[in-house]
């Protein structure tokens, strides 16, 4: 039996603001493969650490919304360093493993 891919994607929509095409296309790619869609970082304004929120609106999908303590907005290169971690965790939890 083929092995299903993890397709990871990174936008700058949010995924339940407007349904439009990237979403109609990764929801039906969820059907076959696992979708992990990674949003922009959300500013923390309770002074908590840098973590994830996630979303699961279909089955094999995985929204992950970064909240950082980074002003900047959008994957501006001020949040690299923290997305890293962040993406480092990620990656371990969910098991993504380089070929």
């Amino acid at each position: 039996m083929e092995q299903a891919l993890t397709i990871v994607v990174f936008s700058h929509l949010r995924w339940n603001w407007v349904w439009q095409r990237p979403q109609h296309l990764l929801s039906r790619l969820a059907k076959r493969h696992r979708i992990l869609f990674i949003e922009e970082p959300v500013l923390i304004e309770d002074g908590r650490a840098a973590h994830w929120k996630l979303d699961e609106p279909e089955p094999n999908l995985r929204v992950f919304t970064p909240f950082t303590r980074i002003p900047e907005g959008g994957f501006h290169d001020h949040q690299l360093p923290v997305l890293k971690t962040l993406l480092d965790d990620l990656a371990h939890r969910e098991r993504l493993h380089h070929p």
